[in-house]
């Protein structure tokens, strides 16, 4: 195997590759950490492949990788050694080859500047690929790879709660507008994030679809690596025929003539995600503004208390003072730390406040994610007094709901929640 190719140009190619070959994989998978290299005359394929997801890039000429196949072959490689090889050289054209066992890249303006690296002897192989869909989206990228980003945080971590350990993605139609909902939480705590405009997707039917938390970061990877408008994502059912596993499929156009087409696996145990809808669209009892700066002092005191405090989960105590118009804020530990929020007055939508003694408790946690989630403007808490949930035997989460945001360029607003369960220790 001989080919010509840009250097730098060629490592962003394979970036994403590498991150498919080298993050999340299953530990001591058979192709973990490698990347397989296949020239044509017309093309050059790269294949990466972690057990759980893989990704085939596509390479054609024209482009402004200047690909140029001297002689066809089949090479593999450790993903990080023709990476790194790559970007610690000049700019310029490169020649790689297949030499005696090794690979070697030379620069082709100073061959005095060259790399070489081993050569494995397998060949990547992912799974075949599906072509009869279930579901079928194509979706606006800069919208997907900022929604896939916003709530990367919020998945399950724990083992225990492996249903929860994803994300939903929803496309859907409201009041004429088109709506994509990212939504994932731990079962305890969710968080939402909507965006709503016009030609935000194309899709024939509502769609949900569950994405696994482990490859988020490499699908946010390889999709901010491109430079098309849309990414089509489809969703394909076994076939045991023709030896097609279930799987996620996302096509996109990387720009100069790269194709990129990444496959998630794996995905047998995310067949259903609760229905959330009814959480953001009530209307509870107590709906009150405050200012997101008080509670990053809330916080900061919050955090004071955690260093002596021997419990494994760390509380804190929400309660409205009708009289003074703020909250009062009290961590549950044996070091006493009070903070006052006072509530905002916003015209158009004024504070609904009912009952006497107005009061939640929850997850400490839950507060300092709220602080890093909005960063700043205002906040509207939701929720029913747990004063009454001695006469309920279920109570609504905290419905947290951020400051909305419109980006006239897109023309798309963006909405975003929070909601949680209030905790009874």
């Amino acid at each position: 195997m001989k080919f010509n190719v840009a250097c730098k140009e060629f490592a962003k190619a394979i970036a994403p590759a590498l991150d498919v070959a080298t993050k999340n994989c299953i530990k001591e998978f058979q192709y973990e950490g490698l990347l397989t290299f296949k020239a044509e005359k017309d093309k050059m394929i790269v294949s990466a492949y972690g057990g759980l997801a893989s990704l085939s890039t596509t390479i054609r000429n024209p482009s402004i990788l200047n690909y140029d196949c001297k002689r066809e072959g089949v090479i593999t490689v450790y993903a990080k050694d023709i990476y790194n090889g790559l970007t610690t050289m000049e700019a310029g054209e490169v020649e790689i080859k297949l030499v005696s066992g090794e690979v070697v890249i030379t620069l082709l303006s100073d061959k005095s500047d060259k790399r070489s690296m081993a050569t494995i002897d397998k060949v990547v192989q992912p799974p075949n690929l599906g072509t009869k869909f279930v579901q079928s989206i194509k979706i606006k990228r800069c919208v997907f790879e900022e929604g896939i980003h916003s709530v990367a945080f919020a998945p399950a971590v724990d083992k225990k709660m492996l249903t929860y350990m994803c994300l939903l993605l929803e496309a859907l139609t409201e009041k004429g507008k088109q709506v994509l909902r990212f939504t994932a939480g731990t079962g305890g705590r969710f968080y939402i994030k909507s965006v709503e405009g016009n030609n935000l997707f194309h899709a024939d039917e509502e769609i949900e679809i569950i994405i696994p938390k482990a490859h988020l970061s490499n699908i946010y990877t390889v999709v901010s690596n491109a430079i098309c408008d849309n990414v089509m994502i489809r969703t394909v059912e076994q076939d045991s025929i023709n030896h097609v596993p279930e799987q996620i499929m996302i096509n996109i156009n990387a720009g100069n003539n790269i194709a990129m087409v990444m496959s998630i696996f794996g995905i047998e145990s995310f067949s259903k995600y609760p229905k959330l809808a009814s959480i953001i669209n009530h209307k509870y009892s107590n709906r009150i503004y405050s200012d997101l700066q008080g509670w990053k002092s809330v916080v900061g005191a919050v955090d004071m208390t955690k260093r002596s405090h021997e419990n494994n989960i760390h509380n804190t105590e929400v309660v409205f003072e009708s009289e003074n118009e703020r909250f009062m804020v009290t961590p549950q530990t044996a070091h006493a730390c009070t903070t006052p929020i006072n509530i905002v007055d916003v015209a158009g939508d004024p504070n609904v406040i009912k009952g006497e003694k107005i009061w939640f408790k929850c997850n400490s946690d839950y507060l300092g994610e709220i602080v890093s989630r909005g960063k700043t403007g205002l906040i509207q808490l939701n929720f029913d007094s747990q004063e009454n949930l001695g006469k309920s035997k279920q109570m609504r989460p905290v419905l947290v709901k951020f400051p909305e945001k419109q980006d006239d360029i897109l023309n798309i607003r963006e909405k975003s929640f929070m909601f949680f369960t209030v905790s009874t220790k």
